[in-house]
């Protein structure tokens, strides 16, 4: 199996392109964004979903019975493999590692893009001329990721 952010394996996955991905909104401008991206550099991608509980679950750290754990992390993975599919098969050439990883979004994509050659995020298209137009995992990303990071706007 490929190996995930800060693993020994990760050498396999240098200098490919990652993606975060939130399961629950759309995303298909951003997936077809990061396939041709991929394509073009011929670079493996990765996308990740990263899940912390809310803290409706209790203080951090904390301890969760693991199939609490376990099945909201199935929930998540089934989600992501549906999403990221069709674009695997319009992009049979590009090799894809999707999962869902507990941890926080903005740090697994931080930690993930320390040997990226691009760091894919979204941000939600606003019509407000006022206020942030990005959110907390994409301003971070754009003010801390180690690799060049595209920010692609979708509804």
């Amino acid at each position: 199996m490929p190996a995930g952010p800060g693993s020994e394996e990760g050498d396999e996955w240098a200098g490919g392109v990652v993606l975060g991905v939130d399961v629950h909104a759309a995303c298909e401008e951003t997936l077809a964004f990061v396939f041709e991206a991929a394509e073009r550099r011929s670079a493996p991608l990765k996308v990740l979903n990263g899940w912390e509980p809310p803290p409706t679950y209790g203080p951090r750290p904390m301890v969760l019975p693991g199939g609490a754990i376990d099945g909201v992390l199935a929930e998540r993975a089934g989600a992501l493999a549906k999403k990221v599919r069709p674009w695997g098969e319009k992009h049979p050439g590009v090799r894809v590692d999707a999962r869902a990883v507990l941890a926080q979004p903005a740090e697994l994509l931080l930690d993930a893009s320390q040997e990226a050659a691009l760091l894919v995020v979204g941000r939600r298209r606003r019509d407000a001329s006022l206020g942030a137009h990005v959110g907390p995992v994409a301003h971070a990303a754009m003010h801390h990721a180690q690799a060049p990071v595209a920010v692609v706007p979708h509804p």
